[in-house]
C-alpha cells in the first residue's frame, strides 16, 4: 500500500519542474523527504531516493549547508522535518555530505542559540533572533521538541557525542514529560514561559492540535535513546529504569534506579557472558565527580567529571553489578539575553515556582478563551549571594521539593520549587526576575487583561474567530524591536472599508477598554505594487467606532500601545465583543497590529 501511494506521488511530481516543486515546498509539508529516503532504504528503488531529494527544500537547506543561520522569523516546526529528512538522505547515500553538515549546524544553532532552559524552542511557533530567549505564553511548542529529539538520535548515530544525550535528557524530563495532564491525559501545545502563567491543555474532542498527535507518540519514545550499541561498545546514555537484551553480545542487563529522586543507579548483568566495553554517560550538569564501582570494589572506583563517557572494558558474566553515583546539586541558569532572568535546576531537573491555584482559570483550552493571559504575582529575587544553595533549601528530597528563602524574595515570603514536569493545574514560573524588577509594562498589562490575541496565523487567531473582507495579511515575524524581540502582525489593505476583526471576551458588568499594540516603524503613505496606501483606520467594537489611528513612524524600531474606551452600553450584559480594524481611505490600510487586548482598567502610569 505504501509503495502504491509513493508511486502516485512520483507520477504527480514527474509533471512538475524543479522550480514548481521548490515553490510547492514553501508550505508546511512534514517529513516527505524522510519518508522517501526510508522507502529507498526498504525497497532499493533509486526513484525514491531521487524523489527524496526533490522533496528537500533548498531555500532552507542551502544556507545551513554553508553554516549560515537564516532561521529568524521562520516557522520552526516546518523546518525541523526538512532537516530530519536531509539527514536520512545522508544515511542512505553518503555522497550527500553537505546534508550532514546542514543537519549538524542546524542542531547546534537551534539547541545552543534558540532554546529555553527546558530544551524547547520557538515562540509563537517561530524562530526569533539568534541569542534571544523571550518569554511568553506561546513558547516551547512540544512538536518542535519531539522532532528535535528525533533529529538528535540521527546525529548521535553519526557521532556518539554525550552532548547530544545531555540535550535529549533535558528535553525528555523537563519538557516532554510535563506535556501530558496526569488527570485527563490531555496534551499541551505550548509550555508557557510567561512568568506566573499556567499550563493549558487540549480538550478530548475540540482542541486537537499537531502537538496532540506527537504527544500521543511521546511516551512510546521514552526508551529509544537509553542504549546504543557499536560493535563491542554499549553506550548507556539515560539513567532510566530499564532492561536490555544485548543480542549481538549474548548478554542481558537490568538498570535499576529512582533517578532523578536518587543519585544511585545499579546496572546488573542478568544473563550471559561477553567481553565488552560499557560506556556510561558522564552528564554535563555534574558539579562533583561521577563514580562507578564493579561488584563492590570501592578500592578501585571508576570516576569522571568531564562530560563524555566513563569506560569499563572487561569480560562480563551474569551476576556482575555496577553501582553508579551521579551527584546532583542545585545550580542557576542565566538566560542568554538578560542576566536578570534566571532559572534553577537540581542536577538536570528544571525547577518551577509552584504559585498555587487560587483564581486559576479553566485550564483546558476552549475556543472562546484561547490562551488566557491571567497570571499570579511572581516575586523578584534580590540577593548578591552567588551560591543558590545559600538561599534555596531542600524541603523533601523524595519529591524534589525545595524552597526559596523569604530573605531573598521581594514579597518577603518563601516560595516552593518543584520539578517543572510535576506542575499541573496551578500557576507557576520557570524564569525569575533576578535583582531587577523585570518588564513592568508586561506585568501591568497582564494584571488588567481580560482577553488577548496575537496575530499568529495559527490557533490564537482561530480561537478568537478571525474574520476579514479583504486581503488581510499575517506576517511571520521578520520584524524585531531594538531588543531583538520577535513581533508578528496583521494588516488589511486594498480598498476603503477593508477590515479584519477578532472576537474577544469582556466583562459585561464593568467598564472595558481595548488596548492595541502597533508596529511603530511604518510609513504612511507606503507603496505596494505601484499603489500608495494610507495607514489610517478606525477601531470599532460591535460596530461602534471607539477610535481612529494613523501609523507613521510613531516609534521607530518598537511597538507602541494605544488604549481606547469602550462605552459601557456596548458591553453591558455581554461576554464577548467583536473588535474590528477598518481602513478609511480609498486605498487604505489598517495596521500593522501586533496584539489586541480587552482590559478592565487603564494602566494610567503608562498611558497618561
Amino acid at each position: 500500500m505504501v509503495t502504491r501511494f509513493a508511486d502516485w506521488a512520483v507520477d504527480g511530481l514527474s509533471q512538475m519542474t524543479e522550480e514548481q516543486i521548490q515553490i510547492m515546498l514553501q508550505c508546511e509539508h512534514g517529513g516527505m523527504n524522510e519518508v522517501f529516503a526510508h522507502l529507498y532504504g526498504i525497497t532499493g528503488k533509486p526513484v525514491y531516493l531521487e524523489i527524496a531529494n526533490k522533496f528537500t527544500h533548498q531555500l532552507i537547506l542551502e544556507p545551513l549547508e554553508n553554516k549560515q543561520d537564516d532561521l529568524q522569523g521562520k516557522h520552526a516546526n516546518t523546518q525541523i522535518p526538512k532537516v530530519i529528512g536531509a539527514a536520512e538522505i545522508y544515511n542512505q547515500d553518503h555522497t550527500h555530505e553537505s546534508y550532514r553538515t546542514a543537519a549538524e549546524f542546524f542542531w547546534d544553532t537551534t539547541i545552543h542559540h534558540r532554546s529555553y532552559v527546558f530544551g524547547a524552542t520557538s515562540i509563537s511557533e517561530h524562530y526569533e533572533a539568534k541569542g534571544m530567549e523571550s518569554l511568553g505564553i506561546k513558547t516551547g511548542e512540544s512538536c518542535c521538541t519531539h522532532n528535535m529529539m528525533h533529529l538528535t538520535k540521527q546525529l548521535y548515530t553519526w557521532t556518539p557525542d554525550s552532548a547530544y544525550m545531555d540535550y535529549y535528557e533535558n528535553a525528555i524530563y523537563n519538557h516532554i514529560l510535563g506535556t501530558q495532564d496526569p488527570d485527563t491525559g490531555n496534551k499541551t501545545y505550548f509550555s508557557s514561559t510567561l512568568q506566573g502563567h499556567y499550563k493549558i491543555y487540549g480538550t478530548h474532542d475540540t482542541a486537537w492540535w499537531c502537538c496532540t498527535g506527537s504527544g500521543m507518540e511521546n511516551p512510546g519514545k521514552y526508551a529509544e535513546a537509553i542504549y546504543f550499541e557499536d560493535e563491542q561498545n554499549l553506550y548507556v546514555n539515560l539513567y532510566i529504569a530499564s532492561q536490555l537484551d544485548w543480542r549481538s553480545q549474548g548478554i542481558s542487563l537490568k538498570l535499576e534506579t529512582d533517578f532523578p529522586y536518587s543519585e544511585k543507579v545499579t546496572l546488573t548483568i542478568t544473563e550471559g557472558s561477553a567481553s565488552a566495553n560499557l560506556r556510561l554517560r558522564v552528564p554535563s550538569w555534574l558539579q562533583e565527580p561521577m563514580t562507578a564501582t564493579v561488584n563492590g570494589d570501592t578500592a578501585h572506583p571508576h570516576t569522571g567529571m568531564e562530560a563524555g563517557y566513563l569506560d569499563i572494558d572487561r569480560t562480563w558474566i551474569a551476576g556482575d553489578v555496577i553501582t553508579i553515583t551521579l551527584p546532583m546539586s542545585l545550580h542557576q541558569y542565566t538566560s542568554r539575553d538578560d542576566v536578570h532572568k534566571v532559572a534553577f535546576l537540581y542536577g538536570p531537573i528544571v525547577l518551577a515556582g509552584a504559585l498555587g491555584s487560587e483564581g486559576l482559570p479553566e485550564d483546558t483550552i476552549v475556543d472562546e478563551t484561547a490562551l488566557n493571559p491571567k497570571t499570579a504575582p511572581v516575586p523578584v529575587i534580590w540577593t548578591e549571594q552567588e551560591d543558590v544553595r545559600e538561599w534555596i533549601k531542600v524541603v523533601d528530597a523524595s519529591t524534589l521539593t525545595f524552597e526559596i528563602s523569604e530573605d531573598v524574595t521581594s514579597h518577603g515570603n518563601p516560595v516552593k520549587l518543584i520539578p517543572f514536569y510535576d506542575v499541573h493545574h496551578e500557576f507557576y514560573t520557570v524564569y525569575w526576575p533576578f535583582n531587577d524588577e523585570g518588564d513592568a509594562l508586561e506585568k501591568e498589562l497582564n494584571d488588567i487583561t481580560i482577553d488577548r490575541v496575537q496575530p499568529d496565523g495559527q490557533q490564537d487567531e482561530i480561537g478568537h474567530h478571525l474574520d476579514s473582507n479583504c486581503r488581510a495579511e499575517h506576517h511571520n515575524g521578520s520584524y524585531t524591536d531594538s531588543r531583538n524581540k520577535l513581533h508578528m502582525w496583521r494588516e488589511a489593505f486594498g480598498v476603503s472599508g477593508s477590515y479584519f476583526s477578532y472576537q474577544l471576551a469582556v466583562d459585561g458588568s464593568a467598564p472595558n477598554y481595548v488596548c492595541v499594540a502597533y508596529w511603530g516603524g511604518d510609513h504612511s503613505p507606503f507603496e505596494r505594487e505601484g499603489t500608495l496606501y494610507e495607514r489610517v483606520f478606525s477601531i470599532a467594537v460591535d460596530g461602534n467606532v471607539v477610535g481612529e489611528q494613523r501609523i507613521h513612524m510613531n516609534k521607530i524600531g518598537e511597538v507602541f500601545y494605544v488604549i481606547y474606551d469602550i462605552p459601557e452600553t456596548v458591553t453591558s450584559g455581554k461576554d464577548s465583543v467583536r473588535v474590528a480594524f477598518q481602513a478609511l481611505d480609498v486605498n487604505g490600510c489598517a495596521g500593522k497590529v501586533v496584539e489586541v487586548r480587552t482590559t478592565r482598567s487603564k494602566p494610567e502610569s503608562i498611558f497618561s
